[in-house]
């Protein structure tokens, strides 16, 4: 009996393996695309980057504004031959007050390249 429970586990613990290790290289997620918590530093240093594109600041023209958080959100664009796809950094711009009707942006950051990849745009209600 102990020795079916055991084999048992065993089997258990190869497929949990096996499948953790298929959902990390086949699967969404990527060894680099899992992340440690972003600093105060490097979240600082991300907002600079959105800051300084030239299409963020063309959004925030003439408007209030308030800088939310910087979190690590997934993100996926596929153009013709072109795929973006993982885990990147994204600053919450809050155009106007966050608790009324506006729009937030979401800027997607390339940290390797300290480049803004894409601006998404969620509408408050």
């Amino acid at each position: 009996m102990k020795k079916i429970t055991l084999v048992m586990v065993l089997i258990c613990l190869v497929i949990g393996g096996a499948t953790i290790s298929w959902y990390i290289n086949v699967g969404k997620i990527t060894e680099d695309q899992l992340i440690k918590e972003l600093t105060e530093e490097e979240k600082e240093d991300l907002i600079k980057i959105a800051l300084n594109d030239i299409r963020v600041r063309e959004e925030l023209r003439n408007k209030t504004y308030e800088i939310g958080d910087v979190v690590l959100m997934e993100y996926e664009r596929v153009y013709k031959e072109e795929r973006i796809q993982g885990v990147f950094p994204t600053v919450y711009i809050y155009i106007g007050e966050k608790e009324h009707p506006g729009v937030t942006l979401l800027v997607f950051i390339d940290p390797k390249e300290k480049k803004v990849i894409d601006i998404g745009h969620e509408y408050r209600r």
